[in-house]
């Protein structure tokens, strides 16, 4: 093509190739925004409840402190403990005060944050049902590979790229040679079309990687989840044997007060790892919700 017809049909015609694909563009970045919303409550939500658990778990770590601090004051007034425990014991216990306070603090945080989040007001306070059990991912490395597929097709980011490459591909092709008014040597067209196809094949990349990288963090959060629960169920089997020896007088109330923190922490940890586990499953499902 020649002259400044060929020039001014080529402008056109990008022109509203461009104006199609930031229309495009605008539909797809208002799904990304919903999926971002609905990533972003749901951790708001896992995060009351893991406080929640954890508060619960400081308030027994309190409970346990006073209860020792109550034995210890209580034989150092007859004379079977040193100073330096009693002191011990009055420590722990004001150390477990402000963890407790802490605790019911970040609860609340948690609360409000939900609540800016929905837009509702602050003091609002829901009972959470849906409490986190762990459902392993039900995919494979072949699945891996199919999923990773199907995200580099259904991102945002991803789709913009190839876009890019087209509007560039189509620049190219109707460059207009002896256009005085095209500032642009054909060279640097070719050039941006590089650039364009490069930057393509980094997004897919980068997506592809971070979507990987998700997929052994949940495999290894169920490896670590597995541990965990046979772990808890020696614990649980050595309080029940505690709870025995204790009614029988041959274990102390300091004794079985560990024994029944040790089991609880564990029980913890459990809904930690299950309430991030569902948050990185989640994430896995659409990756662009953790793009910036």
């Amino acid at each position: 093509g020649n002259g400044p017809d060929d020039a001014l049909a080529a402008s056109m015609a990008i022109g509203v190739a461009r104006a199609d694909v930031a229309w495009q563009m605008a539909k797809k970045q208002l799904s990304v925004e919903g999926d971002k919303l609905a990533y972003n409550v749901l951790k708001a939500y896992q995060e009351i409840l893991k406080k929640e658990q954890e508060k619960e778990f400081a308030d027994l770590g309190l409970k346990r402190a006073r209860k020792q601090a109550e034995i210890t004051n209580f034989k150092y007034v007859s004379g079977m403990v040193s100073q330096f425990e009693q002191d011990q014991a009055q420590n722990t216990l004001r150390e477990e005060i402000k963890k407790a306070e802490a605790a019911a603090k970040a609860l609340t945080d948690a609360r409000q944050k939900l609540n800016s989040l929905l837009g509702v007001s602050e003091d609002k306070v829901y009972e959470l049902l849906d409490k986190p059990k762990l459902v392993k991912l039900d995919m494979d490395e072949e699945g891996l590979g199919v999923h990773i597929n199907r995200m580099t097709s259904d991102s945002t980011a991803a789709w913009l790229a190839d876009q890019n490459v087209k509007l560039a591909e189509m620049t190219l092709n109707l460059y207009v040679f002896n256009d005085p008014s095209n500032p642009n040597p054909y060279r640097a067209v070719q050039i941006d079309l590089d650039k364009a196809r490069n930057a393509a094949a980094d997004t897919k990349k980068q997506l592809a990687d971070s979507t990987r990288a998700l997929y052994y963090n949940i495999k290894q959060l169920e490896d670590q989840y597995e541990i965990l629960q046979t772990n808890l169920a020696k614990a649980e089997d050595s309080l029940k044997v505690l709870r025995l020896r204790y009614d029988l007088g041959m274990a102390t109330e300091s004794e079985l007060l560990d024994a029944e923190y040790q089991v609880a922490q564990l029980k913890n940890n459990l809904y930690s790892l299950a309430i991030q586990h569902e948050q990185l499953k989640t994430a896995f499902a659409m990756p662009w919700v953790l793009g910036a």
